[in-house]
């Protein structure tokens, strides 16, 4: 039986951006996005997604993946 906190997992995987994934990946920011609330995951995917243009939505990838490093250099720093 799947619980109702796995599936939410399975879904907000699924409907990742594969471009968002691999930046995450790539910049080793994946652990510090899981680590935000499952709103804020989804706020951060909303937003970048609904932009319409590419350089747009790459400006907010850029946004995101510092808003995430911060939070990963702040919490180094505890």
């Amino acid at each position: 039986m799947v619980s109702g906190s796995d599936e939410l997992d399975r879904q907000q995987r699924q409907s990742m951006p594969n471009f968002v994934r691999t930046a995450l990946e790539r910049q080793k920011l994946m652990d510090a996005y899981r680590a935000c609330s499952l709103e804020q995951q989804r706020d951060y995917i909303w937003w970048i997604s609904s932009a319409k243009r590419r350089a747009t939505q790459e400006r907010r990838l850029n946004h995101m993946l510092n808003d995430l490093r911060k939070t990963q250099h702040a919490d180094d720093l505890d």
